[in-house]
């Protein structure tokens, strides 16, 4: 089915495709960037700079914990000792004045030869996530030394 460009949605990098010479086309009710100018053009493009995956999904979160559920990021975790976080294991906040505050909860975690000490990720509280903390994972029962650490933990050299 056809749809007219007015009727299509305009994913949140639309006017960046358009200034970067895109073409558009009608894709599941999107208006979609279809190349950038030749063939080889529209490949860098997707390489080299912009990978538009906007229309891929929508999420919508109701009820009276929707602003708590969204309140949250993701966050790569590095250990300072030797036990490997694992999901549901709490992060929690340090405090010398204060109990361990909890600021959010484990996702997965591993061993790491990479940066050579355990890694995870987490899902934390927006304020935890944003402000430099002391932070700590509770593993059977012992609390781990952790810092936050961007992600992806390991990057290819070119």
């Amino acid at each position: 089915m056809h749809q007219s460009p007015t009727t299509l949605t305009r994913p949140p990098l639309h006017a960046v495709h358009g200034e970067l010479g895109a073409r558009f086309t009608g894709f599941a009710g999107w208006s979609m960037p279809l190349r950038y100018g030749s063939e080889a053009a529209e490949h860098r493009a997707v390489r080299e700079r912009l990978f538009d995956l906007s229309h891929l999904g929508q999420v919508e979160v109701r009820g009276p914990l929707a602003p708590a559920v969204l309140d949250h990021a993701l966050v790569g975790l590095t250990a300072a000792g030797r036990r490997v976080p694992r999901p549901g294991d709490p992060v929690v906040r340090l405090s010398e004045a204060a109990e361990p505050e909890q600021a959010g909860v484990v996702t997965s975690g591993a061993p790491s030869p990479t940066p050579h000490r355990p890694i995870a990720m987490a899902r934390l509280r927006a304020d935890a996530a944003q402000a430099p903390a002391r932070l700590g994972v509770q593993i059977r029962g012992h609390t781990e030394p952790v810092e936050t650490a961007p992600l992806p933990f390991y990057r290819r050299p070119r």
